[in-house]
């Protein structure tokens, strides 16, 4: 298990995102089937008239919902105007979403404040989507924490998902396990996914809570159940590294779930899988439908797995290949630029190129490819067009050994004696101190 579910990407999103997930598509947006039915009015609400102006709040909510909202905005501020708190949400949606006018996020945000004081529960997770955004006011997480905090203690999910996240990242302004791992189990609590994983690894780590690889388990397995992606899949690497009879199947079937909710991480694993034969049959093609679907989610290593297939292929399609190869290279994918590098290097779908050829495989050997390393040390012993310099080829023979490669110990012997010892004992003293660049890609 490498790391906590990006929540905090998530809350930089939820000025987008949060609101559409909570307001479930903008059609009476927010409120359940029971929940939409119009409720007492206040005291103080005037009779129906037919007049926008003077239209009920039943009237008012029927053309939100019929897609009436010019007579719904009209009828909304009549009502907001004699303090029917149940007209302040409705407006807010109308602003923020310019549905009967420009997009006005300020004015959205003044008439959510006002539904979210009179304690309108959506209304508080929608102000607290909205400082988390930035949208209508400068950004603020303090301020969202303290809208997701009432709105969670009034019992809603998403609110103690949010405000949980706030705690552990301490982007709220505290941070405080304790806290974040009361809301995820409130949030678990009422089916949510994504706390679920959170906890599951929060009792892995001890944050929070007591470090219990079997609570770990029992929440990671339930939030796999209840379909987050992300656990599916961690599930799935972990039941592969346990390596017991049986997991392989179930591990394969969870990477499926995984990819088919269009998780890029497992999509690739499925087009891995399918391109090495483990597990399924060796298929071709569907592993390229499968790296294509994770490709499209800009995921460098189901880029760099087209490029193989497009530079294996026979007769092989260089120009394909240097297409994916080079999309994962700028992104900092050491295998594609190896990959690159020996397009260039042979002229495969782009004109033969030494000089681009040896850049991107030192960019390759800089970021830990091993493979390239040592081709590093044979190239620095006068291949590709680079001049000769034994002591190059030392060090680049030295990291590639010390990663693992024989036949980079083999050179690196046979070269020693080529490089004067002062020179030969700094060569390898660099190569001891040698840290991979990291790849920009790379989860954590």
């Amino acid at each position: 298990m490498n790391a906590y579910r990006p929540v905090s990407l998530r809350l930089v999103l939820a000025g987008v995102l949060g609101l559409l997930l909570f307001l479930g598509g903008c059609s009476l947006v927010g409120l359940s089937p029971d929940e939409s039915k119009p409720g007492p009015a206040p005291a103080s609400a005037p009779a129906t008239g037919a007049a926008h102006a003077d239209l009920s709040f039943e009237e008012a909510s029927a053309a939100y919902a019929a897609g009436d909202y010019p007579k719904a905005l009209a009828g909304f501020i009549s009502l907001a105007g004699k303090s029917d708190t149940r007209a302040y949400l409705y407006l807010g949606l109308i602003h923020v979403q310019g549905l009967a006018g420009p997009q006005n996020e300020g004015e959205a945000v003044r008439w959510f404040r006002k539904a979210a004081d009179a304690g309108d529960m959506r209304a508080q997770y929608n102000m607290g989507v909205m400082a988390a955004g930035g949208r209508g006011a400068v950004r603020d997480l303090g301020e969202a924490q303290v809208w997701f905090r009432k709105a969670a203690e009034q019992g809603d999910a998403e609110s103690m998902f949010e405000a949980a996240a706030l705690y552990l990242t301490g982007q709220g302004g505290i941070q405080d396990f304790t806290q974040a791992a009361h809301w995820f189990t409130q949030a678990a609590g009422k089916g949510h996914a994504r706390a679920m994983y959170n906890l599951a690894i929060m009792y892995s780590r001890g944050d929070g809570v007591p470090q219990d690889s079997a609570e770990s388990g029992k929440w990671l397995n339930m939030s796999a159940d209840h379909g987050e992606p992300l656990a599916q899949y961690t599930l799935a690497v972990r039941l592969e590294d346990q390596g017991q009879p049986g997991d392989e199947v179930r591990a394969l079937a969870l990477y499926r779930k995984a990819a088919d909710s269009g998780f890029a991480r497992a999509q690739f694993v499925m087009g891995d899988r399918f391109f090495n034969g483990r597990g399924v049959d060796r298929d071709e093609e569907a592993a390229a439908r499968w790296f294509q679907l994770a490709a499209r989610q800009g995921y460098p290593p189901a880029m760099y797995g087209l490029g193989l297939i497009f530079a294996q292929r026979e007769p092989p399609d260089g120009a394909a290949a240097r297409t994916w190869f080079e999309d994962a290279a700028r992104r900092g994918h050491a295998g594609a630029m190896l990959g690159l590098s020996q397009l260039y290097r042979l002229g495969l779908g782009v004109e033969k190129n030494d000089v681009l050829a040896a850049q991107w495989l030192e960019g390759s050997a800089l970021r830990g490819e091993a493979l390239a390393q040592l081709l590093m040390a044979q190239a620095s012993m006068g291949e590709m067009g680079l001049p000769k310099n034994p002591a190059q080829a030392l060090f680049w023979a030295e990291v590639a050994a010390r990663a693992g490669n024989a036949e980079a110990a083999t050179l690196r012997d046979r070269i020693r004696g080529l490089v004067p010892p002062a020179e030969g004992a700094k060569a390898l003293d660099t190569a001891k101190a040698f840290v991979p660049l990291p790849q920009e890609w790379q989860e954590e």
